[in-house]
C-alpha cells in the first residue's frame, strides 16, 4: 500500500499513515511462505519467490516510504517488535498520534483477532526467522542490509541458535 501514500494523501484529508517496520528476516520469510506464486501466471516462479526478491521488496517498500516522507504530513513510524514487546505504550503512542482516547490496557494485553486466531500480541519473528537457513539470512542481509542497520536488525551473526537477537546497535 506504500504506492498509495501520495494519492491517499491529497484526496483524503486530513490523511494519517502509520507506518509498522518488523524485522526484514521475518518479513521475506512471510512473504515467500505466504505468497500464492501460481496466482500472477508468472512463468519465472512456479512454487515460491526467491528469498532475496522477498528481501528486495522489503528493502524497496522502505525506499518509498522514505522518499514520501517530506510530502505527509501525518506519519508515523512503528516497528512491530515496540508493538508486541511494549504493547501498552506503543499503542498510546498511536492513539496519541491520531487524537484518539487511550485504548484501555486489559483490552491491549486481553486477545486480539487476527487471521482466525484470537490471541494476545505475541512476537513472532522468532518463528518466522527460524525457518530460514544461514544462508537464506545472509542473502537477505545481502539486499537490504543497509536497511536493516537502519532499524536495529543487525547480520546474520547477530542472532543465536533460537533466532533470538543477540545484539542491536
Amino acid at each position: 500500500n506504500t504506492t498509495r501514500v501520495p494519492f491517499l494523501e491529497e484526496y483524503f484529508q486530513p490523511a494519517y499513515f502509520i507506518y509498522l517496520v518488523r524485522n526484514g528476516y521475518a518479513v521475506a520469510e512471510g512473504l515467500r511462505r505466504k505468497a500464492d506464486v501460481a496466482r500472477w501466471g508468472n512463468p519465472d516462479y512456479q512454487d515460491t519467490y526467491p528469498i532475496g526478491l522477498c528481501a528486495e521488496q522489503w528493502r524497496k517498500t522502505d525506499d518509498l516510504v522514505q522518499q514520501d516522507r517530506g510530502s505527509v504530513e501525518h506519519l508515523l513510524t512503528v516497528q512491530y517488535e515496540d508493538l508486541v514487546e511494549h504493547s501498552i505504550d506503543t499503542v498510546r503512542e498511536i492513539t496519541d498520534f491520531l487524537g484518539l482516547m487511550p485504548i484501555e490496557n486489559e483490552k491491549i494485553e486481553g486477545p486480539w483477532g487476527v487471521h482466525g486466531y484470537d490471541r494476545p500480541i505475541e512476537n513472532m519473528n522468532p518463528e518466522s526467522i527460524g525457518r530460514l537457513t544461514e544462508g537464506e539470512m545472509k542473502r537477505i542481509y545481502e539486499e537490504a542490509g543497509k536497511t536493516m542497520e537502519k532499524y536495529g536488525y543487525g547480520p546474520p551473526d547477530t542472532y543465536d541458535s533460537g533466532n533470538q537477537v543477540k545484539k542491536l546497535h
